[in-house]
């Protein structure tokens, strides 16, 4: 059985709203709106569910339409019902049948579902079915004993409590206090003129934010070419996301981040006739070199993060700030609008493990102000081919933000994206 990442895990199980962006301008398209305008006299049906969310689906595609592969009912280990649907060409979503909350959408990955099987659903972790004790995944390494599945259905339990108090909890924040400032200008790397009305590019599996940092293609488009590793007990997120940010700041604010010693051993630059093509390669060696430099230590607060960094940035000419803040008194959307940088987000969650707590680690680089999906995250989640997931900060019991912002003055360009033959620096490609 291959090592699995615990913190990625136990993170993504209990986001409750990971959903495909579309700018929708009327709330038609909503599902929840969708099914009350409907005015359904017994309990929607799977097959109604599944027709709205092509609706919705669909809704924010401008080049080509999706049309329904399959869908079926699945049941978590609370007995919660949800409705899974996969998409033609690709793409699935899951909805809640009590709530109508949208748990997972993703418009490009091919969904999980078994109709073969009577499946049960999990959160990320997609669907499983019993093989004599135990619940094998439909599609990873993955399989769970009678003592997770105990605590995994709590945690299932937990889920459904947050959607139900959710619906009742539309006008807060992603804080949790309510009055969240808005900001009308569109994605920080695009001209306002040239917003589409849809945000989803289904040739290009493109999703885009109302406000997003500068040069965020360069999160979208890395799929795998950054550093990672499956170090630890729990995983080494912090570390992988940690490298994301100096990798960012490094490219793109200032050169010096990485040393001359540290681009020659772990960056690998790439030929393509594009910017995104064009992405260099981080080893995974740096990850797992650099965790164990930190003496292996797991589970990093903002305190060991500014240790971490500290001790990275040891002897670098670049001016730099760790800017961090726990929980509710963290601003991540003035980090991205203001700051115009990218920020970690840190969730600390019950472990299915013999640790009370596990943390996990993601990476935001835009949100949104309006729509269904106002006060969410375009984050990446450090792991490959999840680039661009939506996450409502608000289902966090815990956590922390912390960015790395760039003071240098007078910086130097890193010319290390190999373009049609020749070096060129992130910054010259919005």
């Amino acid at each position: 059985m291959k090592k699995i990442d615990v913190k990625l895990i136990k993170l993504l199980v209990l986001v409750s709203s990971i959903m495909l962006t579309f700018n929708i301008k009327a709330p038609t398209f909503d599902i929840k709106a969708k099914i009350k305008c409907a005015n359904f006299k017994d309990k929607t049906s799977g097959e109604q569910i599944a027709q709205i969310a092509l609706d919705q689906i669909n809704s924010g595609c401008s080049n080509e339409k999706y049309s329904i592969r399959n869908f079926g009912i699945v049941k978590d280990l609370s007995t919660n019902e949800y409705c899974y649907v996969n998409f033609q060409p690709y793409g699935y979503a899951v909805i809640s049948m009590d709530t109508h909350d949208i748990i997972e959408c993703d418009p490009c990955s091919i969904g999980d579902l078994n109709t073969l099987h009577n499946d049960v659903y999990y959160p990320i972790l997609g669907t499983f079915h019993y093989y004599k004790d135990k619940l094998i995944s439909n599609k990873r390494k993955l399989e769970f004993g009678k003592k997770e599945i105990f605590k995994l259905r709590d945690f299932s339990n937990k889920l459904h409590e947050k959607l139900l108090l959710s619906n009742n909890e539309n006008n807060l924040d992603d804080s949790g206090y309510g009055g969240m400032t808005t900001y009308d200008n569109k994605s920080g790397n695009q001209n306002d003129s040239d917003r589409k009305d849809w945000d989803i590019d289904i040739y290009d599996r493109i999703v885009t934010a109302d406000v997003e940092v500068p040069y965020s293609w360069f999160f979208k488009h890395n799929q795998n070419r950054f550093s990672y590793s499956d170090d630890g007990q729990n995983g080494i997120c912090e570390y992988i996301a940690f490298l994301f940010l100096v990798e960012y700041n490094d490219f793109f604010k200032a050169k010096g981040y990485f040393s001359d010693f540290e681009i020659n051993h772990y960056v690998n630059t790439v030929f393509s006739s594009s910017f995104s093509g064009a992405i260099p390669i981080i080893s995974e060696s740096f990850v797992h070199d650099l965790f164990i430099k930190n003496n292996q230590k797991e589970t990093l607060n903002c305190g060991d993060l500014n240790s971490l960094c500290n001790m990275f940035m040891n002897g670098k000419l670049v001016n730099y700030q760790c800017v961090w803040a726990y929980w509710k008194f963290g601003n991540t959307q003035a980090a991205i609008r203001d700051g115009k940088r990218p920020v970690m987000l840190c969730g600390i969650f019950p472990d299915t493990g013999d640790r009370k707590n596990i943390a996990h680690n993601i990476v935001a680089y835009g949100y949104f102000t309006q729509g269904p999906f106002k006060g969410k995250y375009l984050t990446h989640y450090g792991w490959p081919g999840k680039t661009q997931c939506i996450v409502d900060r608000r289902v966090f019991t815990s956590g922390y933000d912390w960015s790395l912002m760039d003071k240098t003055l007078n910086p130097e360009d890193r010319n290390i994206f190999y373009v049609n033959g020749v070096y060129r620096c992130g910054k010259e490609y919005q």
